[in-house]
């Protein structure tokens, strides 16, 4: 379910929480500088991101930016520089929005095989 995978992407983080351990039956899918389990698997049925896909470019200026400037979390300087390096880097919100598309689609066709072979219409 997880196609053409780029071998680097962008990913917006707005905080320094991570899972540095993962349990036996996770898997972990992509890694980044910040943590070894930037996107992980838990058995097959679980997909956690450790960053977040639904931030596009307009969302970070217009919401996360002018609220950290709004509360004196950064300057009118350092917001200037993150508004530069945004327009410089792509997003990848409509791939990570196709992985959790395919992943959810995966359940549903796993649950279809499974209701299939319930049904006797397919051997397991």
């Amino acid at each position: 379910w997880v196609k053409n995978i780029p071998t680097v992407v962008e990913l917006y983080k707005c905080h320094g929480n991570a899972v540095n351990k993962l349990a036996d039956c996770a898997q972990s899918l992509a890694s980044s500088k910040h943590t070894d389990h930037e996107m992980f698997i838990i058995d097959n049925q679980i997909l956690s991101m450790q960053f977040h896909p639904e931030f596009t470019k307009d969302i970070m200026q217009n919401v996360i930016l002018q609220s950290l400037r709004k509360n004196n979390k950064i300057d009118d300087h350092k917001k200037k520089q993150v508004e530069i390096e945004l327009e410089q880097h792509p997003t990848y919100t409509l791939y990570f929005r196709e992985i959790i598309e395919n992943f959810l689609l995966q359940e549903e066709d796993e649950d279809k095989v499974k209701q299939k072979q319930r049904q006797g219409k397919i051997e397991e």
